[in-house]
């Protein structure tokens, strides 16, 4: 197994910053190009239940913008990548609540996957640099105890 290096882990996690922002725009695109969605599709009727469909551009806006100029790194690492697991997983129940949008429902879980993942890595960023997390929980894990 290679060996990778920390420059390939960086851009790795870039790449699902940048796959988590362009899923937050096209979201956002939908609802601004169609504002009047909830009324034609029904499984839309759900996110209008909720607040505005308008709205919803307008906090997708703001989560790609978080992810997009935020710094990685705690404490907005944390902020922004929790953000967007929130809404991910907000549209997640909407569409599968709303109109049965399995496969939809399924995509917007993924993402918030995704970016719980990068919210625990900017954990684990900040973490290895605290003293007590690196004397008792790293040290028990190089001993095996």
């Amino acid at each position: 197994m290679l060996r990778r290096e920390a420059a390939f882990w960086e851009g790795v996690a870039w790449g699902w910053r940048m796959a988590l922002i362009v899923a937050h725009l096209s979201f956002m695109a939908f609802c601004y190009i169609r504002p009047n969605a909830p009324l034609l599709y029904p499984s839309y009727g759900a996110f209008d239940d909720l607040m505005p469909f308008v709205h919803w551009a307008t906090v997708n806006l703001g989560a790609a913008l978080l992810l997009l100029f935020l710094p990685p790194r705690v404490p907005f690492g944390l902020f922004s990548t929790l953000i967007s697991a929130f809404v991910f997983w907000l549209m997640a129940g909407l569409f599968g609540a709303g109109g049965g949008l399995i496969y939809v429902s399924l995509l917007c879980y993924l993402f918030g996957a995704l970016a719980m993942a990068l919210f625990g890595r900017a954990l684990w960023l900040y973490m290895v640099r605290v003293r007590w997390f690196r004397l008792r929980v790293m040290r028990r894990a190089t001993h095996g105890r």
